[in-house]
């Protein structure tokens, strides 16, 4: 108690919703990306398609850049799993129902952490055939070193159907944008049908 004090309640319900086991996505060798083409599904997730950068030493990106059209090269240089690389990308409903126009859904994208000076950018299009990039988030800043930490965003799809993307960046420094360029910066996408 006091004249000055303030309490207030917020009630929420807690249950259970239904589970979400993400697609596998393919190499879409006409859209140089991953891709889930498959309709109601609930989430696509990369795997270990986009693990690692470009050539660099150590280990070679599979299908390197993985940029829709090759729109964005990856930065060359440094060392697997020691430098900056964008490892895998998960896109799924909250819900755990199928993806659909208006849903929302939740990013997840693990990376490769340098150091504190590594930031990763998260941008969206309603369509990757020809793509107009929107952030969902930038500047997310990477507060370990030398280890993986995973990035999760929630976003609403917009109320269109087709093939959607996200793409994730992870930079050294610099500035966002859709493809910032530098010697460590990496660009993957990863396109799924929305029914």
């Amino acid at each position: 108690s006091g004249s000055y004090n303030d309490r207030d309640d917020l009630i929420f319900q807690v249950g259970t919703t239904a589970a979400c086991t993400p697609t596998g996505a393919t190499y879409d060798a006409t859209l140089k990306a991953p891709k889930c083409g498959a309709s109601n599904i609930c989430g696509c997730d990369t795997g270990s398609l986009i693990d690692s950068r470009d050539n660099i030493a150590g280990k070679a990106e599979l299908n390197q850049p993985n940029t829709i059209n090759n729109s964005c090269a990856d930065g060359t240089s440094g060392t697997y799993h020691n430098d900056e690389s964008v490892d895998r990308i998960v896109v799924q409903t909250t819900d755990g129902t199928a993806l659909g126009p208006g849903k929302q859904v939740r990013i997840d994208a693990t990376v490769w952490c340098w150091g504190t000076s590594d930031y990763v950018d998260i941008y969206y299009t309603s369509n990757a055939n020809s793509p107009t990039w929107t952030a969902v988030a930038t500047g997310l800043q990477c507060n370990v070193s030398g280890q993986a930490k995973t990035f999760s965003v929630t976003m609403t799809l917009a109320n269109v159907s087709g093939l959607h993307a996200v793409r994730v960046q992870e930079r050294y420094g610099g500035s966002a944008s859709a493809c910032t360029s530098g010697s460590y910066n990496d660009r993957d996408d990863l396109a799924f049908q929305v029914p």
